[in-house]
C-alpha cells in the first residue's frame, strides 16, 4: 500500500459522504509525504466530519456545522453511546501489531467509515435531535474516568463543562 497516501485512503473509505450524502471534501496537508500529518474535512449544510492524521494517530470528529468545535465529538464516542458499548471495533487496538503503519491507518479508517454508515445516518442527514444527550453522556464519561483515575471530582471550570452548562441554560 506504499503507493497510496492518507488522503487516498480517506477517499477510499469515506466516498459515500460525497456520493450518497452530498458532502463536500476539502484537504489540508502539512507535509509532502503521503502519510504526513494532514486533515480531510467533509461538510454538508448541517454536518461536519473531520479526519486528521496527527503524528501517526487518527483523530476523527463529527458534529453539527453550526456548533463550535468544542461541541463536536469523536465518531468512536458517538458509536459507543449509540450501541451502549457493544461495538468495540473503534477502540480495540489489540490488532495494532498485526499491521504495518499504512495498513493500520487503513484498518482504522475503514472502521470509522463503517461506524458512520451503520450508526450515524441521522447525523449525516442533519438530524441532531439526540446530539445534546450524547454530549451530556460524554461529559459524564469524562467525569467518571477522571474520578476513577484521580479520586477527585472533575474540575467544573473545564471548558467542556462550561460549554454544556451554557447549552443547558439555552435549552430552558
Amino acid at each position: 500500500m506504499s503507493s497510496i497516501g492518507f488522503s487516498e485512503l480517506v477517499g477510499r473509505y469515506f466516498w459515500f459522504l460525497t456520493d450518497e450524502y452530498g458532502f463536500t471534501k476539502t484537504e489540508s496537508r502539512y507535509g509532502s509525504e503521503p502519510f504526513s500529518d494532514g486533515m480531510i474535512e467533509f461538510r454538508s449544510p448541517t454536518t461536519i466530519i473531520i479526519i486528521r492524521l496527527n503524528r501517526g494517530e487518527i483523530i476523527e470528529q463529527i458534529g453539527p456545522i453550526l456548533e463550535p468545535e468544542i461541541g463536536w465529538l469523536s465518531i468512536a464516542k458517538v458509536a459507543e453511546f449509540l450501541t451502549q458499548g457493544r461495538d468495540t471495533s473503534l477502540v480495540d487496538v489489540s490488532k495494532r501489531m498485526e499491521y504495518d503503519f499504512e495498513s493500520w491507518i487503513g484498518y482504522r479508517l475503514s472502521n470509522y467509515a463503517i461506524a458512520l454508515r451503520k450508526y450515524c445516518d441521522a447525523f449525516l442527514r442533519g438530524d441532531f435531535a439526540r446530539w445534546f444527550e450524547i454530549q451530556k453522556w460524554f461529559l459524564k464519561q469524562m467525569e467518571d474516568e477522571y474520578r476513577s483515575m484521580t479520586g477527585l471530582e472533575f474540575p467544573q471550570n473545564q471548558r467542556y463543562v462550561l460549554y454544556i452548562k451554557q447549552k443547558e441554560k439555552e435549552q430552558r
